[in-house]
């Protein structure tokens, strides 16, 4: 039944690879992973990236405009994104805001 719908399988793929992204994306869960270990872990993002553009181009079955664009989109912003990694020595080119610890709001316990 589901190999009829590749689409399907796509989006669940999109959506497990996402999940992990979500739960661990606060200042919390980096502090408890480790940056390198979360850095890691986040990149199942292009995962999700790759496993959307397919869903919704399965899901569509047709090679219109709208399908196309956003491929082509998906596609621009990862080539930008190993580009800017490659002329910094494979690092991002501006570190991630959330690593850095804020301060606390009066009146809040640490």
């Amino acid at each position: 039944a589901l190999t009829r719908r590749p689409y399907v399988i796509a989006g669940m793929v999109a959506l497990v690879a996402m999940l992990p992204l979500a739960l661990t994306s606060s200042d919390r869960a980096i502090r408890a992973l480790g940056a390198p270990r979360w850095r890691f872990l986040h990149r199942l993002a292009y995962v999700a990236v790759a496993a959307v553009v397919l869903h919704y181009l399965w899901l569509v079955k047709s090679w219109t405009l709208e399908p196309l664009a956003y491929a082509a989109a998906a596609f621009v912003l990862l080539v930008l994104r190993v580009i800017l990694r490659a002329g910094h020595g494979g690092r991002a080119a501006l570190p991630p805001a959330t690593c850095t610890p804020r301060k606390p709001i009066a009146g809040e316990r640490p």
